[in-house]
């Protein structure tokens, strides 16, 4: 037996075994994301609440007393899955991610192209308003021309991550499940029940290197049980780089922040600087000098160390001295300098990216859906500077990665597998939905192109340096009820905290209580 064939006699064999487990576990959590208790075909009893939904339950129930869970339908008839099964549009909260549906994105249609004699790959592809389903063939006819026997339909998913990973749950568990998933940030919600399977396996076997990719996000993001699901392939995030506006520093005779990840400029620095920068007469503010640097909950955390969860996302730490010392360094800035577009009497309207532009305030963030506006010069009109992140701690920048991952029980995971080392080559993924991609050889290339009409002093280059230290993001945006933490916990908290009803410390206490309620049900 060659090494291919023992490969595939071990991984045949222990899919076989987790079989029973993994379909059990893809009917709980379909109706765990669901809100319901959806297992009656587990020998369950089923019960529906306000946001139940029959048809999908009868799926579910039909996945579990028809076909195996080994066999694989083809692309046309996972289409017709996809476009029958119920996708509701999840609230997602600010940490989360917000929603956003494209009519122009592509969505899989029961005539799915299809390879004579050959593989039909079902990818579910990155939503982006501007890129077309026609461009998405485009940009896949290279690689089919490559790989003639197999053939790929885009597979659009519209919402959030929440909905993304119910469509992923139940094709799944309905014995349809999708080839690549490829627009997810953590893996977990779909490795734990089973949707996908190990990608570790593919990458031993072909010696592929793994090196040059950001080990944390490898394990916060990628990773599930010990086990590496997926791999990163394009970067998005709460906070993706820092950036000032340079006349207003120069004016206020201030020195340009650090740029170097090494030697970043320190919290009390930046502290002083937003008091420097903030502009009142009488009682009313022309400008403050910082806005609150991405989410208070996980940026501003990040950048001293605290964490609202443990690394497998059992056990809520958000009382640590750490996370008080983050919350407390914050509010500084906004309670007390009263510098901070969080600071209570300053009502300036619109997002960070118009506040920076408005000039209404000198020390911003690039959020990841608004990385392209600051690529042009007509779009964010006020010169900008990129510098590190203050340090508390550390200094980070705020990065999520989305994933591509391998479905389980699927007919052809070598072309899968092969289709994926295509999309992260070169970051052609991620160039087609102008992200940035993963790996510093392809950003450093990308931010070439995409910030050709910057000029050089912007210094976009700190954040190309940032992807080797980057942080991992907070685990806590990998629990199933993490919507529900961003809505329930964080935003009261922060409110409370701005009111002065409640302190860091007793405030987080108490959150830490209702997170871990949340954990634990």
């Amino acid at each position: 037996m060659g090494q291919h064939d023992r490969f595939w006699a071990s991984a045949q064999a222990e899919q076989v075994h987790a079989t029973a487990v993994s379909r059990r576990r893809l009917l709980t959590a379909v109706a765990g994301a669901m809100g319901t208790v959806a297992l009656a075909a587990c020998g369950g009893q089923a019960t529906g609440g306000a946001s139940s939904n029959s048809a999908t339950a009868a799926t579910a129930r039909a996945a579990t007393s028809s076909a195996p869970a080994t066999t694989q339908t083809g692309s046309a008839s996972r289409a017709a899955t996809s476009s029958a099964a119920t996708s509701s549009a999840a609230t997602s909260g600010p940490a989360t991610g917000g929603t956003a549906t494209s009519s122009a994105a592509p969505t899989a249609s029961a005539a799915a192209p299809s390879a004579a004699n050959g593989a039909s790959l079902v990818w579910q592809v990155e939503y982006s308003g501007p890129v077309t389903e026609k461009q998405y063939r485009d940009f896949l006819t290279p690689f089919m021309q490559a790989h003639p026997s197999v053939a790929v339909e885009p597979l659009n998913v519209g919402g959030g991550d929440s909905d993304k990973i119910q469509k992923a749950l139940t094709m799944a568990a309905a014995g349809t499940p999708i080839d690549v998933l490829g627009k997810i940030t953590f893996i977990q919600p779909v490795a734990r029940p089973g949707a996908v399977q190990p990608i570790q396996p593919f990458i031993s076997r072909d010696k592929y290197d793994i090196s040059g990719f950001n080990a944390g996000w490898l394990k916060t993001f990628g990773t599930s049980d010990g086990k590496l699901y997926s791999l990163p392939w394009g970067l998005g995030g709460n906070a993706m780089a820092l950036i000032y506006n340079s006349n207003l520093l120069n004016a206020a005779g201030l020195k340009p922040p650090s740029q170097d990840w090494k030697n970043p400029w320190t919290w009390d620095d930046y502290r002083e600087y937003a008091a420097k920068l903030t502009v009142k007469q009488g009682n009313s503010y022309q400008r403050v000098g910082t806005d609150v640097l991405g989410h208070w909950e996980l940026t501003g955390t990040m950048q001293f160390g605290g964490y609202w969860v443990n690394e497998d996302a059992t056990k809520a730490i958000c009382d640590s001295p750490e996370m008080v010392e983050a919350v407390n360094q914050q509010l500084n800035i906004v309670l007390k300098d009263k510098s901070s577009s969080a600071t209570p009497g300053v009502n300036f309207k619109g997002n960070n990216t118009d506040r920076f532009v408005n000039q209404e305030v000198a020390i911003s963030y690039i959020i990841g859906s608004k990385l392209t506006t600051f690529t042009q010069p007509d779009d964010y009109k006020q010169p900008y500077v990129v510098a590190t992140f203050p340090k508390g701690t550390y200094s980070s920048p705020d990065m999520d990665t989305q994933q591509l991952a391998i479905g389980a029980n699927i007919k052809h995971p070598d072309d899968a597998w092969t289709l994926i080392k295509w999309l992260i080559e070169d970051g052609r993924y991620a160039g087609l939905v102008s992200r940035m991609p993963t790996l510093t050889k392809d950003a450093t290339a990308w931010q070439k192109k995409a910030f050709a009409k910057v000029p050089e002093s912007a210094g976009i280059n700190v954040i190309v340096d940032s992807l080797a230290i980057a942080r991992p993001q907070d685990p806590v945006r990998s629990i199933p009820k993490a919507a529900q933490w961003s809505t329930d916990i964080v935003g009261p908290l922060w409110k409370d905290l701005l009111a002065g009803k409640t302190t860091a410390q007793a405030g987080l206490t108490a959150a830490k209580s209702r997170l871990q309620a949340m954990l634990d049900s």
